[in-house]
């Protein structure tokens, strides 16, 4: 979720109303074409058809022409919720525009005019030949309008899931209850008209019963549209006020002094990068507790100062930045359906992601060595519902001070590297035993990428290879561990987000597009049953 991402809410409002108007032209088409009563000395098809004989010529060129101008306006409308979804989500956005495209491409002048064409058809080859009008008209239909309600149907069926799967999924800023005001529901209510029986107001009505279906998931969301606002408000401010609370804790600590080639000195590097990127890139990525923690170090940034300027190092530091942004996605998609869950920071380091998935009701446990935890306290005052446990991860005594019972969620960033498989395994299957219903996100790199990464840490070790310690090149196989555990995976860098923001350029693109492809670099989801 992107609360940088600022939603202007008259505009989409705009939009909706200007939808709503394209809908009720397309209304006014479909009635003026269906007014009309069906034959009943007739059966079947032709009894249902019988309607259109009595629709004058006139009647049917506006409701052709009314379909063609109230598509596109209808398709305003929409692109006003696309708006609405698109900070919340990658997929169900871009899902839902696959079908405004299609609507625009094949409903007015496909579906709409064709349909119409085919019914002036059938009307005049009654009046020239009755016994064969409808066979004719059958076939002529069949070669024109029925591709286009092919080509249209899928991408209303992908629109309408898309929409009411984000609602009710909590990807969008109105209540999980608002996916009631879809195009299905609505179209599913009007049609109950039917049981009415054989009228001129009803069957109009069923003709237009798509057109009703619209306009009540427009205006569904018109009318809650305050609601979404206040709710995206609301969210906006939980974040603020933990900001806000960290900052006067930040004022009132003296510096903590880093000594170059200690321990700590590691921590300072993806903290560093992780500020440096909010700087370079605030529109994708905005980490205001990397910012603040830098300025509590007594520590000489001098060296990495002068890296910044690196096209490399930058990359390096977009690289963590996207991995955060990744654990982030996942850690508030999994607490809309566990809101007091635990978020457990595997190997913390000075990493604040927790707070900044802080939704006001779970909580979060911080776990690392003692030495870092040590630091960590001096730097960062643990808030409400938040405590940090001092204790090797191999040493599983520390799960005892994790609560799963609403649910948890653990996360390693840049952690699992310096395991070994084995290790990686032990930990994953004793996790998923503990906490059914638990999830664990991380990152992983193939084997090349590993070797790429910890080309220095691999001498420091003693090591001539990265074999036996944990990568990944293909995770959905090698993660499959147990029948217990579901695994999902998405590329590292352009698996969430597409990158596409102020200041990202061209070769930070291809450069990413390499690493998610070569280096196998992901981030991966194990959910326990």
């Amino acid at each position: 979720m992107k609360l940088n991402e600022n939603i202007n809410w008259n505009k989409v409002r705009l939009l909706l109303k200007i939808g709503i108007v394209g809908a009720i032209i397309i209304l006014v088409g479909d009635l003026l074409m269906g007014w009309g009563v069906k034959d009943e000395s007739l059966s079947g098809i032709e009894q249902q058809v019988s309607q259109y004989l009595t629709v004058s010529d006139g009647r049917m060129f506006w409701s052709s022409l009314l379909g063609l101008i109230g598509v596109p306006i209808a398709c305003v409308g929409h692109f006003g919720i696309y708006k609405l979804l698109k900070p919340y989500s990658q997929k169900y956005p871009k899902l839902y525009a696959i079908g405004i495209l299609g609507f625009l491409a094949f409903a007015g002048a496909g579906v709409h005019v064709s349909s119409v064409t085919a019914a002036f058809f059938y009307k005049y080859m009654a009046a020239v030949s009755p016994e064969t009008a409808l066979a004719t008209s059958m076939k002529f239909a069949s070669y024109f309008p029925l591709p286009l309600y092919i080509a249209l149907i899928p991408c209303c069926v992908i629109m309408v899931y898309a929409h009411i799967r984000a609602v009710s999924g909590g990807f969008s800023p109105y209540p999980r209850w608002c996916w009631v005001f879809s195009m299905l529901v609505g179209t599913l209510f009007v049609s109950l008209i039917s049981i009415l029986g054989n009228y001129a107001i009803v069957n109009a009505v069923m003709v237009g019963v798509f057109s009703f279906g619209n306009i009540w998931m427009l205006g569904g969301h018109l009318l809650m549209l305050n609601k979404a606002k206040e709710n995206r408000e609301n969210l906006y401010l939980v974040d603020m006020k933990i900001v806000e609370n960290t900052d006067k804790v930040h004022v009132d600590m003296e510096k903590v002094k880093i000594e170059k080639n200690t321990v700590q000195e590691t921590l300072i590097i993806p903290l560093y990068g992780r500020k440096m990127c909010s700087e370079k890139f605030p529109e994708l990525y905005n980490d205001v507790f990397a910012k603040r923690l830098c300025d509590r170090l007594d520590y000489d940034f001098s060296e990495l100062e002068k890296k910044n300027k690196s096209f490399l190092y930058e990359f390096g530091s977009l690289e963590a930045a996207m991995r955060q942004l990744d654990i982030m996605w996942e850690i508030k998609a999994y607490l809309k359906e566990y809101p007091k869950a635990t978020i457990v920071n595997l190997g913390c380091g000075l990493d604040d992601t927790g707070k900044a998935c802080d939704n006001g009701f779970c909580h979060i446990v911080n776990v690392d060595f003692p030495d870092v935890i040590s630091v960590r306290r001096q730097l960062i005052v643990e808030q409400d519902r938040e405590k940090s446990v001092a204790c090797d991860l191999r040493d599983y005594s520390w799960m005892e001070e994790v609560d799963g019972i609403n649910g948890v969620i653990f996360f390693a960033a840049g952690v699992f590297h310096y395991f070994r498989k084995e290790e990686v395994k032990s930990l994953v299957l004793e996790l998923s035993k503990r906490y059914p219903k638990g999830c664990l996100v991380f990152d992983s790199v193939g084997k090349l990428g590993l070797k790429l990464m910890m080309s220095k840490a691999i001498k420091n070790m003693g090591i001539s290879d990265v074999e036996g310690l944990f990568y990944l090149n293909n995770p959905k196989k090698e993660l499959n561990w147990s029948n217990k555990i579901k695994v999902t995976s998405r590329g590292y860098m352009l698996g969430y987000y597409d990158m596409k923001s102020p200041g990202i350029r061209f070769s930070h693109r291809l450069l990413a597009r390499i690493g998610d492809k070569m280096m196998k670099m992901a981030v991966n989801r194990m959910e326990f049953e």
